[in-house]
């Protein structure tokens, strides 16, 4: 089936090229191509499209998102960035868009990128849990991981581990894998990924939830900044539907910085006798 696009694009030269590289692939027929997302809602329609590539750095067109998804309610709606921005990567989300795709692109990668978004679960913004406790041993490692579980079966949608218990984490001994890659590769790694390449990162443990493992050595916790795990778990949330995050035991910037973007915090404690 071949993709029916419209491109919304004011840079005219990024304009051209996408439209060069939609034409030379049978997978899409672009219907039209406009400078301003205002001039484009009404149009559209006459062309029956199912993909729109928007440039979203646009503020006029960023704003407009949820118009055009209200519109054009089965249409895919990819929003184009030069270079990731997690703040409009949100504000897309948000809009109950499809996703983010950074140009320039291959016909191929769009595809990829379609397919990744569709895998992901509703067109709505994740749901990012985290879990904290002020000392360790009290249950919220088991918690995240039974939660996860849960999740998965019950909604189909993809769950995100995110195993962020730098120098104690021990998610990956709890399904029993070994990665090759984890949180710190991520965090050091962040700046120059997108969601297609970064998705490799997470490792399946079972139907519809992946792991972002903790580090094998907990030395390496030094390398991880508080803003960088942050980008990290905001570009997670382009991937799968809900992210639920693992932190470090006791108040520290790396765990204070996730709840603070989290829309759930749950907070597991003991009582201690004596």
């Amino acid at each position: 089936m071949a993709y029916r696009v419209i491109v919304i694009e004011d840079e005219p030269a990024m304009l051209e090229e996408i439209v060069a590289t939609l034409r030379h692939s049978p997978d899409f027929d672009v219907a039209s191509t406009y400078k301003q997302a205002h001039a484009a809602i009404n149009p559209s329609a006459m062309f029956q499209p199912n993909l729109f590539l928007m440039n979203v750095e646009n503020e006029e067109v960023l704003n407009m998102v949820p118009d055009f998804v209200e519109r054009f309610p089965n249409a895919y709606i990819l929003g184009m960035m030069s270079q990731w921005d997690p703040f409009i990567a949100r504000k897309v989300a948000k809009g109950n868009a499809t996703g983010c795709i950074l140009k320039p692109f291959t016909a191929k990668e769009i595809l990829e990128y379609i397919q990744l978004y569709a895998a992901r679960g509703q067109h709505k913004p994740a749901k990012l849990i985290s879990f904290f406790s002020p000392k360790g041993r009290a249950g919220r490692t088991t918690l995240a991981a039974i939660l996860a579980l849960l999740i998965a079966e019950k909604t189909g949608e993809r769950v995100a581990l995110i195993d962020a218990d730098l120098q104690f984490g021990d998610l990956p001994i709890f399904f029993d894998l070994e990665p090759k890659r984890t949180v710190v590769d991520a965090t050091q790694d962040i700046r120059l990924l997108t969601p297609i390449t970064f998705a490799p990162y997470f490792y399946p443990v079972k139907k519809n939830v992946s792991l972002l493992s903790s580090p094998e050595r907990p030395e390496y916790a030094e390398l991880v900044t508080p803003d960088s795990l942050v980008e990290v778990v905001q570009m997670t949330e382009n991937i799968f539907r809900y992210v639920l995050v693992d932190l470090p035991s006791g108040f520290n910037p790396l765990a204070l910085g996730v709840c603070r973007i989290s829309n759930f915090v749950l907070v597991t404690t003991m009582i201690n006798s004596g």
